[in-house]
C-alpha cells in the first residue's frame, strides 16, 4: 500500500520500508487488514487495527485514518553533543508512558517528518527518555535535531515498540551483544539493567566503529566493565589497525564469532 500513496503523492510518513521502525503506521476504520501488515505489532495495535502501510497488500477495499492517537506531545529536556557524530536528547516523558531499556521510539517533527530512535535510558534509573541520534549525511532529521531542535522545544513521540530487551528469566544465560555506531545505545541500556537485576551469566558486548571516535561511550563501559567482572566491553575498528594499546583491527562479527 506504501507504494501507491507515493506514487499519488499521499504525503504519508514511512522511513525504513521493510516493518521493522513503525514509522508508516494507519489505522484501518472500516474493511479487512492483512495478517501479515500487522506482524510484529503489539495485540493492543492489532485489536485497534493499526497496520504496516509497507507490508500491506490489501484483501479489498479500506478505509484509513493516520494514528494521531498514538503520538503524545513531549519536551526536549536536554541536548548534548557526545562525539562530532552523536548528540544525545532527554526527552520529558509522558505520564502515563511504560517501556523497556532497548526498545525505540518515533520522533515527529512539527510537518510530520518521523522517524525512529531506540532508548538508551533506563526506567527506574533515568527519569527522562535517551536517545543518542547520529548525523547522516544528507539525514532531515538527524541534521535538524543537530542543528535546530533545543531543548524546551516541543516534539511529538510514539511508541515504545521493539522486542529487543533484557528478559530477567534468562539470567543465568550467557549473553552476546553486537552493535556498531549509536547501537551501542539500546545495549547499553540492556547491559545496565541485566546487571542491576543481578544477572549471572558472562556478558559480552561487541561495538564496531571505523575509528577510534565512533566509542563515545567508552568511559560508561569500561567502568561497568570495572565493577562487574562478568561484564566484558571489546571495541572493534574496522577501518585500518590501530597501535597498542587501542583497540585491535577487527571486524566486530570476526572478533566475536
Amino acid at each position: 500500500m506504501l507504494e501507491p500513496f507515493l506514487r499519488q503523492a499521499i504525503p504519508v510518513p514511512f522511513s525504513c520500508r521493510n516493518g521493522t521502525c513503525h514509522v508508516c503506521l494507519q489505522q484501518c476504520v472500516e474493511g479487512a487488514v492483512p495478517p501479515v501488515a500487522q506482524n510484529g505489532l503489539s495485540q493492543e495495535l492489532r485489536d485497534r487495527n493499526y497496520f504496516k502501510t509497507c507490508k500491506c497488500i490489501p484483501l479489498g477495499d479500506m478505509e484509513i485514518a493516520p494514528p494521531e492517537a498514538l503520538f503524545a506531545a513531549s519536551m526536549v529536556a536536554g541536548k548534548e553533543i557526545l562525539a562530532p557524530h552523536v548528540c544525545k536528547l532527554l526527552i520529558e516523558p509522558p505520564g502515563n508512558l511504560e517501556y523497556r531499556a532497548g526498545q525505540f521510539i518515533n520522533l515527529r517533527r512539527a510537518d510530520g517528518l518521523t522517524r525512529s530512535y531506540s532508548l538508551a535510558s533506563l526506567p527506574g534509573d533515568d527519569y527522562f527518555l535517551e536517545l543518542h541520534v547520529q548525523r547522516k549525511n544528507g539525514g532531515e532529521m538527524s541534521n535538524w535535531i543537530f542543528d535546530k531542535l533545543q531543548p524546551g522545544d516541543e516534539i511529538d513521540i510514539q511508541g515504545p515498540s521493539g522486542d529487543c530487551y533484557y528478559r530477567p528469566e534468562e539470567r543465568t544465560h550467557p549473553m552476546l551483544l553486537i552493535a556498531t555506531g549509536t547501537g551501542i545505545a539500546p545495549l547499553h541500556g540492556i547491559v545496565r539493567e541485566a546487571l542491576r537485576d543481578r544477572h549471572r551469566g558472562e556478558i559480552h558486548l561487541y561495538h564496531g566503529g571505523r575509528d577510534e571516535s565512533r566509542f563515545y561511550l567508552r568511559r560508561d563501559l569500561r567502568a561497568l566493565e570495572k565493577a562487574h567482572p562478568h561484564f566484558h566491553y571489546h571495541e572493534c575498528v574496522s577501518n585500518g589497525g590501530a597501535a597498542p594499546p587501542g583497540p585491535p583491527h577487527r571486524r566486530r562479527l570476526d572478533a566475536a564469532f
